[in-house]
């Protein structure tokens, strides 16, 4: 990431904090702004490697973000007051010499070693961020991705860490805008100056991301965290900060000095105590946000006590000054260099070297990449169109191999799908082998259907509906499927562990004439219990859900499934214990229950392994290698289901032998890949499960004495 406006980290003298204007037009490097980005960029690079070591690392790229707003907005007032304008077209021209050229150089060598290395089942994932980043809307795909469930457990890929810089390229097309805004109005009005009514702008906008940034982070936190929007006020705060008049003579060294301290400190103590568990960015970003303020308003004071000569250090300033080669390159050989090593956890071993790599590699890039092209009279001398079209064939030479790679693989699913087609009639196909009524010992299958390097996409097609079958915010979405006026009303509601029974429940509709609705929510269970802050909005949901219920013509079956490790992870944090989390399920089922509808909780599917799927892809002849011990698949106690094993009216089903055998949950079973991730089965062996869920619902049903047991003839047919 870059937040700089030129070759270096420098701003007029007399914008600086440090010491009063010289009778001159110098320009002087600051040395607090370019340990902050040392410190920023070694933070993100050391959460990278040692997560678990520095838990916050993440707030280094919020302490770029100021650093952006601050020099930019300086930059851009300087232009203002020297001219009136700024002129746009040089302004975005400068802008790309100074990030394209290494960002695209980045790109097009992990592409590289995503073909060399990677298997083919992340190929697609892989180029298309490659493509979102090359066009800088990758922070934009990875928010869709965060509320979407057939991205839900996506890889990391070589280039996710381009969100941030997909922020700051959208901060730099539209703030100047913001700013010439001001100027207009204080053009047409004498009652507001022209920096107080840019002041004035730039304030509100502030102010409303800020806003938004705090209650999007409650509501919806997985795409809250990448979203513009939510960040766009931690550019404005520096930017508000470039707006403040400099600081004359030394009267308020000590201040300044106290200052400085207070906001290395609060950097510090955000990168060491923050983590995932941490609600971000929100309120928290405050933190590290108002701490970088503090260090660029304190600027270098010049006493024994400030910390002015530990980030003077020439070390420290060196780090600063590569600081963006070394964000672009570390992310790609964290993510890449598991596949090369064939390891999937990295060791200091190999982690140390990588450091190592990262840091030759951004001074390379600065050497004979950024500096050449930037300041380079190639470009510079040149009419800025000029730059914009080099912009545009560098971005051309990343995308349009990404989309050729993206539009063979859309081949192979052509032919997948072909071949699945022919194969769904084939006994022992799928869960049918697993069924003890059939001789399956003998059945062999020459192909894997879906093809293992596309089975991350086999997912139902509910997550392709347009609009949307899940509820992205805390409204209550739903989708129809089967006969709307049937008398037997049927409902699906969970999250994506519910969502992935759709394509089995689906075919029990269709031949028994049922309506079937679905409420699905990401993350989501349906559930009156009091979770966690991150789940706000599901509660919320929650709530809308039990009215909408309380509305409609009760259901005769109400279907629910959830993944049970969310829920698992509150209780052993001690959010809530066990009985409370069972009592939540049993609370919301009651209403529905009194008014005639059955509950039934179908047990959550085996949890394999990260490298599951990789396995399957790349496995030479036999699949045992990617089993998991069954008791390792259901480790985690299922709450909703063990919930409905004691509330009257529920009943709990449990599909695990249809999945799994009595040792081991296979990765390929009856010549199908079972797993579009570690939790979620594909579309193909949830259709083969069809018939077996419509008997195992029919016989527990049957066994409880519900009257739904006889709805539509389950049980005679199944």
């Amino acid at each position: 990431m870059t937040s700089d406006t030129g070759s270096s980290p420098v701003i007029d003298a007399g914008r600086s904090w440090s010491a009063p204007m010289p009778d001159s037009r110098a320009r002087f490097i600051r040395p607090e702004i370019q340990a902050l980005r040392a410190a920023a960029v070694m933070v993100v690079v050391l959460f990278h490697l040692w997560p678990e070591v520095l838990t916050g690392g993440f707030v280094g790229v919020d302490v770029f973000f100021v650093i952006s707003g601050f020099l930019i907005t300086d930059h851009l007032l300087r232009e203002v007051d020297r001219s009136g304008r700024i002129a746009l077209p040089k302004f975005w021209a400068r802008r790309a010499r100074r990030l394209l050229p290494a960002s695209l150089l980045v790109l097009l060598v992990s592409a590289i070693g995503v073909l060399i290395w990677v298997p083919q089942v992340f190929w697609m994932q892989f180029f298309r961020e490659a493509v979102a980043s090359a066009l800088y809307v990758e922070n934009w795909v990875l928010a869709a991705d965060s509320v979407d469930y057939l991205a839900a457990n996506n890889v990391a890929t070589a280039a996710q860490h381009y969100w941030s810089l997909s922020v700051e390229e959208q901060f730099y097309l539209v703030w100047p805008l913001l700013i010439l805004a001001g100027v207009w109005i204080a053009a047409r009005t004498e009652r507001i100056g022209r920096r107080p009514a840019i002041v004035l702008m730039l304030g509100l906008v502030t102010a409303t991301s800020l806003a938004y940034s705090v209650i999007a982070t409650s509501t919806s936190p997985a795409s809250a965290y990448f979203v513009t929007p939510t960040r766009a006020w931690e550019f404005g705060l520096g930017g508000l900060l470039a707006c403040l008049p400099a600081l004359a003579g030394g009267g308020l060294v000590t201040i300044r000095i106290v200052a400085a301290w207070i906001g290395w400190a609060a950097i510090v103590f955000a990168s060491v105590t923050y983590s995932s568990a941490t609600p971000f960015p929100g309120s928290a970003a405050l933190v590290p946000v108002l701490g970088t303020a503090a260090v660029i308003w304190a600027g270098a004071p010049d006493r024994w006590w400030a910390p002015t000569r530990l980030v003077g250090l020439r070390p420290v300033q060196w780090i600063g000054d590569v600081s963006y080669s070394m964000y672009l390159w570390h992310w790609p050989l964290v993510v890449i260099a598991p596949y090369v090593i064939g390891q999937a956890q990295l060791s200091i071993v190999v982690k140390a070297p990588l450091l190592l790599l990262t840091i030759v590699l951004a001074w390379f890039t600065k050497r004979w990449v950024e500096d050449p092209v930037r300041s380079g009279r190639l470009l510079s001398a040149r009419k800025p169109r000029w730059t914009l079209l080099a912009a545009m064939g560098g971005m051309a030479l990343v995308v349009v191999p990404s989309l050729f790679a993206g539009v063979a693989l859309q081949e192979r699913v052509a032919q997948d799908d072909r071949e699945r087609v022919a194969l769904a009639s084939v006994p022992c196909f799928g869960a049918a082998s697993l069924d003890p009524a059939l001789d399956c010992s003998d059945a062999e299958f020459d192909v894997i259907s879906p093809d293992p390097a596309l089975a991350p996409q086999d997912s139902p097609g509910i997550y392709f509906t347009d609009p949307p079958c899940f509820a992205e915010d805390s409204g209550v979405r739903s989708c129809a499927f089967g006969q709307p006026d049937s008398t037997v009303r049927v409902a699906l509601i969970g999250d994506s562990h519910a969502a992935q029974w759709q394509p089995a429940l689906l075919g029990i509709a269709e031949r028994h004439d049922w309506s079937l609705d679905l409420y699905l929510k990401t993350n989501c269970a349906f559930t009156a219990a009091e979770r966690g802050v991150a789940y706000d909005s599901c509660a919320d949901w929650s709530d809308e859900l039990e009215s909408v219920l309380a509305d409609e013509e009760p259901y005769d079956l109400v279907l629910t499934s959830f993944f049970a490790d969310n829920l698992g992870l509150e209780v052993d944090a001690g959010i809530l214990s066990e009985e409370e989390a069972m009592e939540g399920f049993a609370q919301v089922w009651e209403p529905l229950i009194d008014r005639g509808s059955t509950i039934v909780a179908i047990t959550d599917t085996p949890h394999m392994r990260q490298e599951t799927t990789v396995c399957v892809a790349t496995a030479k002849g036999s699949f045992d290698s990617c089993a998991v011990p069954r008791d390792e698949a259901f480790e985690r106690k299922d709450l909703q289901a063990a919930a409905a094993a004691t509330t009257p009216g529920a009943v709990r089903l449990d599909m695990s032998d249809r999945i799994c055998t009595s040792m081991v949950c296979e990765a390929v079973v009856g010549g199908v890949a079972l797993y579009t991730d570690p939790y979620h089965l594909t579309e193909t062996y949830a259709r083969t499960l069809s018939p077996y869920l419509e008997r195992d619902l029919a016989s527990v049903l049957d066994e409880s004495g519900s009257d739904a047991a006889v709805v539509a003839g389950l049980t005679s047919t199944g």
